[in-house]
């Protein structure tokens, strides 16, 4: 049943919000599942928290962190000459 779904979609508030499990975090980020779980030991990369037994992240925060690393490390893109 559930440990086959790659994403799940919970209500909130203001309408709904798209929670991804592990898989397909990683997946959407492009990195493997165990750097995922590195980083989440270690305390860096996109938030993420439990829901029940199961690890999610939000969608949402799973774009802001790829902005956040974007910023932080783009290189270029001034004209030349």
């Amino acid at each position: 049943c559930c440990r086959y779904r790659s994403r799940i979609t919970a209500v909130a508030t203001g309408g709904v919000m798209e929670l991804m499990g592990v898989k397909a975090a990683a997946s959407f980020l492009g990195t493997a599942e165990g750097t995922l779980r590195y980083w989440r030991s270690v305390g860096v990369g996109p938030v993420s928290f439990k829901l029940g037994a199961r690890v999610v992240y939000r969608r949402s925060e799973l774009e802001r962190w790829v902005a956040e690393q974007e910023t932080a490390t783009s290189r270029g893109g001034l004209a030349v000459g």
